[in-house]
């Protein structure tokens, strides 16, 4: 997440925070951000730290996975089907980690629901 996502989570409220499941993922060279989201919104809203899932540890195999068998995600569909999404946009039309004319963008419509990107030397799942 970065700083737009993190200003829009700074206002929202939760009757039943225990009942919600995050699943951040973010660039590694965003690590404040990383912590800045967690204290804003996780933390503050009581979140129980077993429903915070850091993806960006994982791989996107991995990452897939715990989408798919997690219950707080419908899957009476071929696609797992998740409540709300936030996503960064940037200047250059990236969203996420999906930048214009990369390899990653290319994947969007078949049916995956994580894939694996690489910016340089650093690796992770987005989800497409």
């Amino acid at each position: 997440p970065a700083g737009g996502v993190i200003t829009a989570l700074k206002g929202l409220t939760l009757d039943s925070p225990d009942k919600v499941h995050v699943f951040f993922t973010h660039g590694s060279e965003k690590v404040g951000n990383w912590q800045e989201a967690l204290d804003c919104f996780a933390t503050r809203l009581a979140i129980p730290t077993e429903n915070v899932c850091d993806a960006s540890k994982l791989s996107a195999e991995e990452y897939q996975r715990l989408l798919i068998s997690s219950p707080a995600v419908e899957k009476d569909r071929e696609i797992p089907v998740i409540d709300m999404i936030l996503l960064g946009i940037g200047n250059d039309g990236h969203c996420g980690a999906l930048h214009p004319a990369s390899d990653a963008i290319r994947c969007t419509g078949e049916g995956k629901v994580v894939i694996a990107l690489k910016e340089g030397d650093k690796a992770g799942p987005g989800v497409a």
